[in-house]
């Protein structure tokens, strides 16, 4: 989208917070949650070119100070542009800066007629190189309508980390991007069916029985039952992807792997994905 000339106005939103500035891959994920939040909605990926990438929020309608209220002080911290369609039929620019000690909002259109609703909103960003946009994109539309965690991996991960930005979680397969204090219900809810197949998969395959599975077995034993039908359909998932098969005997299954070997897990000596592998596999006692 290219950028409108005529500028409208440019309002003062107030000091700069004391915190002093977030790093842009925060600011930029904290921004599309609030919207998240304000829309109760999620958006959808309307361009990706290179270095540059396009949100846009259908079908809502709002005040351009919603936008202030919502995300200014968020994307006056990273490289962000924000449009949408005035009640006069034009698009509007908004985008957000730091002068001195205060934040601005510069607003323009074509016309530079003023103008106080807008419907719809694109987010465009522009970052550093191709790299940085994809695992950025692809993180931000991952957030739920209003969450207060989510799951991260991979290389967003790793710009998130070097920020010191994700909750310490040792042993943990994923990194967590919060915006308050969580409980590990909270960790074990953002995580999606992609996220648990992975964790499955791991396990099956190399045994490691990460942090996550921990917060699963100590929600299952003591709180009792945490959407386990999620759990149980994506270690199936696992299951058949690597090539495992169930083999049933006189009063007895086995699990064996592709190659036909036997997987044995111990519920008494072994860890928590082993306690749940079976339990979900094999839901025989009361508890």
């Amino acid at each position: 989208m290219c950028s409108l000339t005529r500028t409208i106005s440019e309002k003062c939103l107030g000091a700069v917070p004391a915190t002093g500035p977030r790093p842009a891959p925060l600011a930029y994920l904290s921004a599309v949650r609030a919207f998240n939040c304000f829309f109760e909605t999620t958006p959808v990926l309307l361009e990706s070119n290179a270095a540059a990438t396009t949100l846009l929020y259908r079908n809502v309608s709002y005040l351009w100070q919603d936008v202030v209220e919502q995300a200014g002080v968020f994307a006056a911290q990273t490289p962000l542009r924000l449009f949408g369609t005035t009640e006069h039929r034009e698009t509007a620019e908004m985008d957000f800066f730091q002068q001195d000690t205060v934040l601005m909002a510069r607003r323009r259109s074509a016309s530079g007629r003023e103008f106080d609703h807008l419907q719809g909103l694109a987010l465009q960003a522009q970052w550093p190189d191709a790299a940085l946009a994809q695992n950025m994109t692809a993180l931000a539309l991952s957030l739920s309508s209003c969450p207060v965690c989510c799951a991260v991996s991979g290389p967003a991960e790793e710009i998130l980390r070097t920020g010191g930005l994700l909750l310490p979680t040792p042993g943990s397969l994923f990194g967590y991007l919060t915006w308050q204090r969580v409980s590990s219900l909270d960790l074990l809810l953002c995580l999606g069916a992609a996220h648990q197949t992975q964790l499955w998969t791991q396990f099956l395959t190399e045994g490691r029985q990460s942090l996550e599975f921990d917060w699963l077995w100590s929600s299952y034993y003591r709180d009792g039952p945490l959407y386990l039908l999620e759990w149980e359909l994506t270690l199936r998932t696992a299951l058949a992807q690597l090539g495992f098969h169930m083999e049933q005997r006189q009063n007895a299954f086995r699990l064996l792997d592709r190659d036909g070997h036997e997987q044995r897990f111990d519920f008494a000596r072994g860890g928590p994905a082993e306690k749940l592998a079976l339990k979900l596999l094999f839901p025989l006692d009361d508890k």
